[in-house]
């Protein structure tokens, strides 16, 4: 299988969506939809990247920039919005984990005509027409970034034509970049500074609850993002109602929704119609004495394709009050078969 054919890739239609949302069966102008949404209340731009130095030293590294309506200005009538981020480098070589999260910002600088994202010391931004910098920095442990993501290929919808449910129960509208060339530098503790180089992925997601009953409901999230040595992507996004299986991600049962899409090396996308993922051995914290699975296998029969997936390392587990108690979000390592062939990966799975 040497790429997807283009015009077998539609989805199903879906319901009429707001106004300022990307028109169905269309790829998502970027100038535009980069930016933020008024009829949105809740809005994510995330990154993750995979990168090495010349002298072959290994990091991957995630970020989530967030932005949600808390409430209205009595006078103007405005929305008031409050800022997150969360982000977290994966330095293999040590198998540590560093973690860092900034919520309840109010302060923070969005423009509403060019993608700019300012949360104090971190950014996200579009410095020119096909190049996204991200800036990150703790100042308690001297940790950070300075990358560039460019997009190798056009933005992919998620979901049905782009819809997906979020953790909430609410309407969002998805979609992603898979395949970036990232190049910059990364800090470590006592101020080392690395060159490196790799590649990368974008998504952004915005909407809003579907009444106030939905606010309230909480749904479990295992989200996999793959970059496969054969230059071929592929994403899964699954649910759990945790009221209704208290029993997280029990792989008898199975998820409230699921979706997934894959890639080829052009940019086409085909939805996933059976995306089978088999989690294994876990891991349990010491610190929330939460259980993760850190083994998975991902199959999808209609394309013959089988991986086996592992965490870099077991304790990436992000504890942080944007997302209480604790989710677990880290790089994990791809073998496998892809049709007939071998393959290798590297990738990110983020299980709330």
């Amino acid at each position: 299988m040497s790429q997807l054919n283009p015009t077998n890739t539609k989805k199903k239609g879906t319901k009429k969506q707001p106004a300022d949302w990307p028109q169905a069966d269309s790829s998502p102008n970027l100038a535009v939809h980069d930016l933020p949404h008024e009829s949105s209340t809740l809005e994510c731009w995330n990154q993750n990247c995979h990168l090495a130095t010349i002298q072959g030293r290994h990091f991957s590294l995630f970020a989530s920039f967030t932005r949600t309506v808390i409430g209205k200005d009595e006078q103007t009538g405005e929305a008031i919005f409050t800022h997150s981020v969360r982000w977290a480098l994966t330095d293999t070589d040590t198998q540590q984990y560093h973690p860092d999260s900034l919520a309840d910002r109010t302060d923070a600088l969005v423009s509403n005509t060019t993608l700019q994202l300012v949360i104090d010391y971190n950014s996200f931004q579009k410095i020119q027409e096909g190049k996204y910098q991200l800036k990150l920095h703790n100042p308690l442990t001297g940790v950070g970034c300075e990358l560039n993501f460019i997009p190798f290929v056009n933005p992919v919808l998620h979901g049905n034509n782009g819809l997906v449910t979020g953790s909430r129960g609410e309407d969002l509208f998805y979609y992603f970049i898979p395949a970036c060339e990232v190049n910059g530098t990364i800090t470590l503790p006592g101020s080392a500074s690395f060159d490196v180089e790799g590649c990368g992925w974008y998504d952004h997601q915005f909407g809003k609850p579907k009444t106030a009953r939905a606010k309230k409901q909480q749904l479990s999230l295992n989200w996999f993002s793959i970059q496969l040595d054969n230059s071929w992507q592929i994403t899964a996004y699954e649910l759990y109602d945790t009221n209704k299986q208290p029993a997280l991600f029990d792989s008898i049962k199975q998820p409230a929704v699921r979706w997934g899409v894959l890639i080829d090396p052009d940019g086409n996308a085909a939805p996933l119609a059976d995306v089978q993922l088999t989690p294994g051995a876990t891991f349990t914290s010491a610190r929330t004495f939460i259980a993760y699975p850190i083994q998975w296998q991902l199959a999808i029969p209609e394309y013959y394709i089988d991986l086996d997936i592992q965490a870099a390392l077991p304790d990436q587990e992000f504890i942080t009050v944007v997302d209480k108690p604790a989710f677990w979000q880290g790089r994990i390592q791809i073998s496998g078969r892809f049709g007939k062939r071998s393959v290798n990966g590297l990738g990110y799975i983020e299980r709330s």
